[in-house]
């Protein structure tokens, strides 16, 4: 009991403030250089974070976007940040907030893993693998 007790703690002791889950992004069809990036971030910390930049070697260009209904149809805008809140889950999705990657050089493939490094508003910075999903 106290060593289960013990692993317990020392679990929690060691949880990542901020955990990056099912990092996927979409492969771009035949002559586009467009796609978009989703995942679950969850917040392990004791106050609010943003989610702020998104960089990658695989694109020049990531942009926090959001997809809300306006005057009856869905409108894909940019955001300056996306908000994690305190001990909760946050996630990017298809028809709501994800990462918008523009001018990919070369075509996002099924094949392949590519990599993202997300930065945040207290300073951190996580580099997440990205598989590749429809």
């Amino acid at each position: 009991m106290i060593l289960t007790l013990i692993a317990i703690s020392s679990f929690n002791l060691f949880a990542d403030d901020i955990e990056i889950k099912d990092a996927r992004i979409k492969p771009t069809l035949p002559g586009m250089s467009v796609t978009a990036i989703f995942m679950k971030i969850t917040n392990n910390t004791k106050k609010d974070i943003r989610l702020t930049k998104v960089t990658g070697e695989f694109a020049p260009t990531f942009e926090l976007h959001n997809m809300e209904m306006s005057e009856g149809k869905m409108v894909m805008r940019p955001v300056d940040s996306i908000l994690i809140k305190s001990h909760s889950t946050t996630e990017l999705k298809s028809g709501g907030l994800h990462v918008m990657v523009f001018d990919a050089p070369k075509p996002i493939q099924k094949t392949k893993v590519y990599g993202a490094k997300l930065t945040f508003d207290n300073k951190e910075e996580i580099f997440t693998p990205i598989q590749v999903k429809d």
